[in-house]
């Protein structure tokens, strides 16, 4: 590791070195960090920009007015209002579960663990639960698949979420002040702070709410829901010097206090059983460096993240040791990216780490159990023709993992399913491609179509994990790497009024790391092994438009959108048998010997629509938001049908006195408006609180 960043910095270093030799004057765009996609203007739509023109795979982007209309404090709750397959937590105890075109999220929130990504500016969040990504400052969300995929991983076959934050400034001083009340007794406050003086930026905000027990649509209270705090701060501080050149810290973190558990509470008797209730913690952090030589065609990027995540559950008080889960995570990133007038190159290095800590019962504190490595080196390009309207662009990405066991010799391990003593490092290799085809036969309409493959390593989890860590969850240590091969094709329309976009997509997976219970065991415990081979296959479709613009009227907006994903196939097969498994667990009962069954905990249908208003003369936004998740199956030992559901959102942001120094805003929000009795995950869940308030002051300055 130490060659491999060693030669990174010093390959950056002397770029910054000639830069420096030459450099004279600014270039014409800002500083900063170089994203995927470009943002809209606020009521019109734009021609596509070049990067938009060259992404040959459906990058979806939520924009600032689409984030300041919604109630959502937090990434699943944005997610779930677009149309995207969330399976939410009802409480701040358990883990929303996302799912991608029939790709699903860690039920554990590891982001190791995972096929899809989220990422800050760029950057690891160390979680693979969406709850735990706040939209402090937040600009911009962009969800990225294909090519520009690898210049971050190698292994999220569902696709990457980008949360793009706001940059300080131009003033040295503005911000905003919220306090607000919610129904069951909830209470929120937010502070931001944000300016650029003198080449230095900055950006700060800080989120604390306390939630009480709430009640579900029919009006029944669900005791011990409380959660004591959420706190959530982010932090971005840049100091550019020379114009071209740019040091910057990004610090975001989220913890929650003292989420209790409902199951603990026995009705019948009106005692808490317990206490249970669960402490979290996911913090990121990321040191950076970038530069741009003086003509504006070469940029560069060095940036260190360092993070943990973990979680404490507590079933019989804080006085003893709790079953948790910690893990740390260090992760060098360095890529320069090269504009010419036909081309972009980008390549880069990357240096990945985790290091997990297990604590399986109240009676075993936090230890060690495992450390997984990564290093990776990308090139991602693209081609131009035909005046840039035809465009060929591709990627490809080498990758190199390692796997130990840090807990014991499994060999001496009581309940060691496998005898002897099976191994406890593995490594894997992998070079994936990624190539696609974008065409514009006119300014506002284009085609596209793209290829990717992935690859996904067993986690430390899947591969060692045994009955010492205490979840009767077996992993097997010869598990091999899964390969997914993605297929999407499609095409985008946008004039100045109006937005479509339509996608097919298919995906084979081969060797999928899956959960397999026996026939002696039919629930627990579980154990892990690869499956033979799954199959999805889906559309996307989004459609939203300015119908103020069309009718004539331009300063205001009246903005209508629908979402829709389906999957027409999610199905896999599971091997007839497996070698040097123990007997009896070579095949899953549940779904049959070697045939085609449905992939479970996935939700096939989603569809969200409704209407945005914006006046900025009369300082009024309003936003009426339909989500709409047919019924599916979810997982809970067993396969079991979940009742699909329709919830509709109304906020609505409204000025109200000017100063000098600032102005005073409303800010109203009432979530599940039609108070629907509804549950989002498997049968024995608890039931979604009801119709519920927000309302608060802010002060804008």
């Amino acid at each position: 590791m130490r060659y491999q960043v060693a030669c990174l910095v010093a390959m950056l270093f002397v770029l910054w070195g000639n830069t420096m030799a030459f450099a004279e004057g600014q270039a014409e765009d800002d500083l900063s960090t170089i994203y995927v996609t470009s943002d809209r203007t606020i009521f019109d739509n734009l021609p596509f920009t070049p990067e938009q023109t060259a992404e040959t795979a459906n990058t979806v982007i939520y924009d600032e007015a689409a984030i300041e209309a919604s109630s959502a404090n937090n990434l699943a709750d944005f997610l779930a209002e677009k149309g995207i397959g969330l399976m939410k937590a009802p409480t701040d105890f358990d883990h929303s579960l996302l799912t991608f075109r029939g790709f699903r999220s860690d039920h554990l929130s590891k982001e190791m663990d995972g096929r899809m990504l989220f990422l800050i500016n760029g950057h690891r969040t160390g979680t693979s639960n969406p709850t735990q990504v706040s939209l402090l400052n937040v600009e911009r969300i962009e969800i990225i698949r294909g090519a520009q995929m690898f210049q971050y991983a190698g292994n999220t076959a569902a696709g990457i979420i980008n949360v793009v934050t706001r940059k300080g400034g131009p003033e040295p001083l503005s911000g905003s002040l919220e306090l607000g009340i919610a129904s069951y007794d909830t209470y929120k406050g937010e502070l931001k702070l944000n300016g650029a003086y003198s080449g230095l930026d900055y950006s700060l905000g800080y989120f604390y709410t306390k939630k009480g027990n709430y009640s579900d649509g029919e009006g029944a209270t669900v005791y011990h829901s409380e959660t004591q705090g959420v706190y959530s701060y982010s932090l971005e501080l840049g100091y550019t010097f020379n114009d071209n050149h740019r040091i910057g810290f990004l610090a975001n973190s989220y913890k929650v206090d003292k989420a209790y558990r409902p199951s603990y509470y026995d009705v019948d008797y009106d005692i808490v059983l317990g206490p249970s209730f669960t402490n979290r913690l996911n913090s990121s952090n990321t040191l950076s460096y970038s530069g741009r030589n003086s003509s504006g065609d070469m940029f560069w990027e060095l940036a260190y993240t360092f993070g943990e995540n973990y979680s404490k559950n507590y079933s019989v008080g804080e006085n003893v040791y709790p079953m948790a889960n910690r893990y740390v995570k260090n992760n060098i990133q360095g890529k320069v990216t090269y504009k010419g007038s036909f081309y972009t190159l980008i390549g880069g290095l990357d240096w990945l780490r985790y290091d997990t800590e297990e604590g399986a019962s109240q009676r075993t504190p936090l230890l060690p159990t495992a450390r997984m490595e990564n290093y990776g080196a990308f090139l991602v390009g693209d081609l131009r023709f035909v005046e840039g309207k035809l465009v060929i662009s591709g990627s490809l990405r080498y990758d190199h993992y390692t796997v130990d066991d840090k807990r014991v010799d499994p060999g001496d391990d009581p309940h060691n399913l496998f005898g002897g003593h099976p191994p406890i490092h593995r490594s894997f290799d992998n070079l994936a491609p990624s190539l696609g085809v974008s065409y514009l036969p006119w300014d506002y309409l284009k085609f596209r179509i793209n290829y990717t493959r992935t690859f996904r390593i067993p986690s430390p989890r899947e591969l060692f994990s045994a009955s010492q860590e205490g979840y009767n969850f077996y992993g097997y240590p010869h598990n091999d790497g899964e390969t997914t091969d993605s297929y999407e094709a499609g095409f985008d329309l946008n004039t100045r009024h109006i937005s479509l976009s339509t996608s097919y997509f298919y995906s084979y997976t081969k060797g999928y790391v899956y959960q397999h219970s026996t026939p002696e065991t039919p629930t627990r415990p579980w154990y892990v092994r690869n499956s033979e081979r799954q199959i999805r296959s889906g559309i996307e479709f989004s459609l939203s438009g300015n119908l103020a613009g069309l009718m004539g009227y331009n300063s205001f907006e009246l903005r209508p959108y629908f979402y829709f994903t389906h999957l027409f196939k999610h199905e896999e097969q599971f091997r007839r048998g497996v070698p040097d498994l123990p007997p009896g667990i070579a095949a899953s009962p549940m779904n049959g010997m070697n045939s085609w069954t449905p992939i479970v905990g996935v939700v096939d249908t989603t569809i969200a629509y409704g209407v945005r208003f914006r006046h900025p003369s009369f300082k009024l936004l309003a936003n009426l938001n339909v989500s709409r998740v047919l019924d599916f199956y979810a997982f809970s030992g067993y396969p079991e049908k979940t009742v699909g559901y329709t919830v509709v959102d109304f906020s609505l942001r409204k000025g109200l006195v000017d100063t000098p120094h600032g102005d005073l805003e409303l800010k109203v929000d009432v979530n599940n408006l039609f108070n629907k009795y509804y549950k989002t995950q498997y049968s024995n869940a608890y039931y979604m609180p009801g119709r519920n308030f927000y309302l608060s002051l802010a002060y804008n300055f």
